[in-house]
């Protein structure tokens, strides 16, 4: 069960879900291929490239378990996140603008959260990326849902969070979102 947790874990990492976001919300879009190789080379790589670097200076997992170890790359990811907004807004799409603000505004709870208590990024990313994929793409798409559960039970059994920090991972994404949709409407 074990290895089971651990490939789901990776699988849904939340580097990944956020690129797999990204591109689906720029295919949703109709945007052009450009955009999508700007996007890549402009968002994408240096994220993961700042967060292999810290992982080894710092000599720790990718995971980051330690809570305190996670203040300086989520502190960079927010700077990133905020770059990428600007970008975004200088290509002219409304849309995924309205989706990087709102990872923005995720990512400052998030961080606030990581300073006092250690909630799960993969359970919150996969929750508010799923919410999202429902919101693009109708009801119909539900299963989708299911991908928390799923991200909840392998975080647990993997032992990188407790049971209380996945759902509350899961739970601050839901209401994140429950907030941004009735801005939105």
């Amino acid at each position: 069960m074990t290895r089971l947790a651990h490939l789901v874990s990776k699988i849904f990492e939340p580097m990944i879900v956020l690129s797999a976001l990204i591109v689906v919300g720029t295919i949703h879009e109709g945007l052009s291929v450009q955009f999508l190789f700007f996007v890549f080379f402009v968002m994408i790589v240096p994220a993961l490239i700042l967060r292999i670097w810290y992982v080894k200076k710092k000599g720790i997992d990718w995971d980051i378990r330690d809570r305190k170890k996670r203040i300086l790359p989520l502190f960079i990811l927010l700077l990133l996140t905020t770059i990428d907004v600007l970008l975004v807004r200088f290509w002219h799409s409304a849309f995924l603008t309205d989706v990087f603000v709102l990872f923005f505004v995720w990512s400052v709870g998030y961080f606030l959260i990581t300073l006092v208590w250690k909630i799960s990024g993969h359970t919150s990313v996969i929750t508010l990326a799923s919410l999202l994929f429902i919101t693009w793409y109708g009801g119909s798409v539900w299963p989708i849902l299911l991908t928390i559960p799923a991200v909840v039970w392998a975080r647990v059994v993997g032992k990188n969070h407790t049971l209380s920090q996945a759902i509350g991972g899961t739970l601050y994404s839901f209401g994140v979102y429950e907030i941004w949709q009735s801005i939105l409407r």
